[in-house]
């Protein structure tokens, strides 16, 4: 829920690049809000991880949510993927391999298995490095999370294993930070608005 809530709220202010803002104080549900395919492949992974886990069927749920409702935001090489007859991945550094991973934290039973699974998920379409760093970083947040580590213990973690920086509160980044479509110019700048926030308002109003 709070993938896709985040997802309703921020969609108005992606694009076009004139709707961004930089205030903390901006109206959270625009008329322009609405989910987008975050919000359709997010809950196709939670499908997904209710069932068998192979990438066969992950990549058929994906095309089958994703022909449903191609029209929510896809981008072009993920509108290749899903309407094309082979299983060849886009090689793709986006943010989206990391953006739909948020069931994983909670399904996963060990760290190990949630690293596991998101390398999986992102690797049917994002085959790079960066894209598979992305998506195993969010749900090791997730996870570690909701498995009694303090923000300090997930903070360490993900700096030293993914080679994240995360010492920056996002009043140090906002200046200066200009919108990004990848995962390392998005990732760590989103971990860095929850380990500075107090609840999920304020994560949602500082990213």
């Amino acid at each position: 829920m709070g993938t896709v809530c985040g997802d309703i709220i921020g969609l108005p202010y992606e694009r076009p690049a004139e709707k961004r803002t930089k205030d903390y104080n901006f109206e959270a549900f625009a008329k322009r809000s609405r989910f987008s395919d975050d919000t359709v492949f997010t809950l196709t992974i939670a499908e997904w991880l209710m069932g068998e886990r192979t990438n066969r069927r992950l990549i058929d749920l994906m095309r089958l949510y994703g022909r449903k409702y191609w029209r929510v935001g896809f981008s072009r090489t993920t509108l290749s993927f899903i309407f094309r007859k082979d299983d060849a991945p886009c090689d793709s550094n986006g943010n989206g391999a990391a953006m739909r991973v948020g069931a994983i934290g909670w399904a996963a039973q060990t760290l190990e298995e949630a690293l596991a699974l998101a390398r999986q998920t992102a690797w049917v379409t994002h085959n790079t490095d960066e894209g598979v760093r992305g998506a195993q970083a969010v749900t090791t947040a997730i996870f570690l999370n909701r498995t009694g580590h303090s923000k300090e213990e997930i903070r360490d973690y993900i700096e030293s294993h993914f080679g994240y920086d995360l010492s920056h509160t996002p009043e140090q980044i906002r200046p200066d930070y200009e919108f990004s479509g990848t995962c390392d110019g998005s990732v760590p700048q989103a971990i860095c608005c929850w380990l500075y926030s107090d609840n999920y308002e304020q994560t949602i109003r500082k990213s």
